[in-house]
């Protein structure tokens, strides 16, 4: 899931880029007019009288709709809060426009403005409308104003600039004496462009006189306000709070469910050998119902202990450790299970291949996948390792449905997090999926899961997963993303639980307990056996210490293992080819911790290449005109922007 969204980010950023076409265009007169309401809403309307020196589309428009404003904290310093905006009621006249958003850290709302096809030259009008309300703030010691009329994302010249700003109560008490205005670059904490300003009290309205504005400057009002200027409604959210509360209940009865079910109930029987029927990868699966890269690492010495392969030391030019080479000593037995057969194949990925080293596995995750799902299938249906109790079941559904109703009472509020929420409510519908799923496998053996009811099932996923995903967009594009911590907490808590518990709701199956009677004897053996059955099992076995290798690296204890043989000599085997001499405990305790974390490292990162997705991307042009906000330069607080020609 994480590898289509960073897909859906990249496509939206190479978008923009191709949009952003920088040039061919001056800004001949641009008129500003605003409408304040006494909530803090704007209603804005922009004429720019556009000037294409070259054939163009036409234009787009920018506008952020988060900032940060910073309020006197504690010792004189100055604490942060950000805010968020709404940007609504878009109208473009006379032209065909479309509009969209970003996921940059502005949350800008583009305007793309002009026909695909046609392109224009010469002088152009071109008359935006849109709303703009500042959301409800988080401090309550003053209010503020701290809007930019002309943002520093425009890279070129404005000869003139001339903007209204109506106040629809009249001019907000105490605004005329402390009002700053900045113009400048981003940053600038002057009027170094000498905007000119007139604050006509009488007319309820300031107005606002630029010439000759440069690229990248912009144009920002500041005043620190008493606290209540603004009259911003806010929405009752106990509802919110009391339908968490349910699901909180719900969620504490599930955890005592789950304690309750994760007692082990099975019998530790103390075991000197692995099982004769179980390789050590299958081990590792049942031990914690999942297949590692630890677990199918372990298949190499295993391999190598029943001849199938030989391991070899080359020492590499310039590197301290040797490198482990593979090579194939003799084919696999048929009464080897069939993953084995796979595991090899993926190691010698060419048929040709005669030898292979272990720091070169690169291309082979989708082969070790198979593996790991070849050993997940032994263990379905009869033999299926845990199972889910109804009771579970029924609690995710009813958790999930507070959730789902507490996230709808939230909308109402300007402080409502939607991304966060979001991921709750998709995580929620994963882990009742997953459930449902495993009660499934669970019943397989009772009725038919017809195609019929797969039918029935992936379209009622897809409806809720669409149902959930249609509302968040629309909550994102709405923009109810502003923070408010209590919000953030709970919805993190949510997610965090969902996460956790999704997979620990179950309790082990009796032939899982049949099975780790023996397994947890071995691994207690491996961590507190005594010197002496050791030698005496040593004595008996040269190679015994290779046999239990294997299995100790699957409970991940080879480290224990082998300091268990310092005082004991251990015979190097037929298949470990060393430049050193594997009697020495020292040697052997360097080569072997080396082969597990070599050979575990490379077979996840093989895997880990197959689904990663790179989780670093520089920030896009808007994102970078508008990354700093503020109380108090030009280019910070709300509106502004930029825009350019395409």
């Amino acid at each position: 899931m994480k590898k289509y969204l960073i897909s859906l980010v990249l496509l939206i950023m190479s978008s923009l880029a191709a949009r952003a076409d920088e040039g061919g265009y001056t800004l001949d007169h641009v008129i500003v007019q605003a409408q304040i309401s006494e909530d803090n809403t704007w209603d804005m309307s922009e004429s720019l009288y556009v000037n294409f020196t070259e054939p163009r589309h036409g234009i787009y428009r920018y506008i952020p709709t988060a900032f940060s404003y910073y309020f006197p904290g504690p010792n004189g310093t100055d604490v942060e809060y950000k805010y968020r905006t709404m940007v609504d009621s878009i109208d473009v006249v006379p032209h065909h426009f479309e509009v969209d958003n970003d996921n940059t850290k502005a949350f800008n709302k583009i305007i793309q403005i002009g026909d695909p096809k046609e392109r224009v030259t010469g002088l152009q009008k071109y008359f935006i409308h849109y709303r703009l309300r500042y959301l409800s703030d988080q401090y309550k010691g003053e209010d503020f104003l701290c809007h930019t009329l002309w943002g520093t994302g425009w890279n070129t010249q404005v000869d003139t600039l001339s903007a209204i700003l109506e106040f629809k109560g009249g001019i907000p008490q105490g605004l005329k004496e402390k009002l700053h205005i900045y113009s400048g670059s981003l940053g600038t904490k002057t009027n170094a462009d000498s905007v000119l300003v007139e604050i006509d009290e009488e007319n309820k309205a300031i107005y606002i006189l630029a010439y000759n504005l440069p690229a990248n400057h912009a144009i920002t009002l500041s005043a620190k306000l008493p606290e209540g200027t603004w009259k911003v409604h806010e929405k009752n959210t106990t509802p919110f709070y009391a339908w968490m509360a349910v699901a909180g209940v719900l969620g504490i009865v599930l955890i005592l469910s789950y304690i309750k079910n994760a007692g082990k109930n099975f019998t530790r029987i103390v075991s000197f050998h692995p099982p004769a029927d179980m390789t050590s990868a299958e081990v590792g699966k049942v031990m914690d119902d999942c297949v590692d890269s630890r677990d199918l690492a372990s298949l190499i010495p295993l391999m190598a202990h029943r001849r199938y392969l030989d391991i070899k030391e080359i020492q590499m030019q310039g590197y301290h450790l040797p490198t482990l080479e593979l090579s194939i000593k003799a084919p696999l037995t048929p009464n080897e299970p069939y993953y084995m057969q796979q595991f090899l194949e993926a190691l010698f990925k060419d048929k040709d291949e005669d030898t292979v080293r272990l720091d070169n596995l690169d291309n082979r995750g989708y082969a070790f996948q198979k593996v790991s799902n070849s050993i997940n299938e032994m263990y379905e249906g009869e033999y299926a390792l845990t199972r889910t109790s109804t009771l579970a079941v029924w609690l995710w559904r009813i958790m999930v449905l507070a959730l789902a109703i507490a996230v709808g009472f939230a909308s109402q509020s300007d402080h409502f997090d939607s991304t966060f929420f979001g991921y709750t409510l998709l995580t929620s519908c994963a882990g009742m999926y997953y459930l449902g799923h495993r009660r499934r496998k669970e019943a397989s053996d009772t009725w038919s899961w017809t195609t019929k009811h797969k039918v029935i099932d992936f379209l009622k996923w897809t409806a809720i997963g669409g149902f959930v995903i249609a509302v968040n967009i629309n909550m994102i594009n709405d923009g109810l993303m502003a923070v408010d911590t209590n919000h953030i907490i709970l919805a993190l808590a949510a997610a965090g639980f969902i996460s956790y518990f999704t997979n620990r709701c179950v309790s082990s199956t009796p032939y899982r307990n049949e099975l780790m009677g023996q397994l947890q004897g071995l691994r207690t053996f491996i961590e507190t056996a005594e010197q002496d059955r050791l030698k005496m099992l040593v004595d008996e076995d040269p190679q015994y210490f290779y046999e239990i290798l294997p299995y100790a690296i699957a409970f991940g204890l080879s480290d224990k293992w082998v300091s268990q043989f310092e005082h004991i000599a251990i015979e190097q085997p037929e298949w470990y080819c060393s430049a050193g001499n594997m009697t020495d405990f020292t040697t052997s305790t360097m080569m072997l911790d080396y082969f597990t974390r070599n050979a575990s490292d490379s077979i996840r990162e093989s895997v880990a290449a197959v689904t990663a997705s790179s989780s670093s991307s520089s920030d896009s042009l808007f994102s970078g005109l508008f990354s700093g906000g503020g109380s108090s330069f030009s280019g910070g607080g709300g509106g502004g922007g930029g825009g350019g020609s395409w």
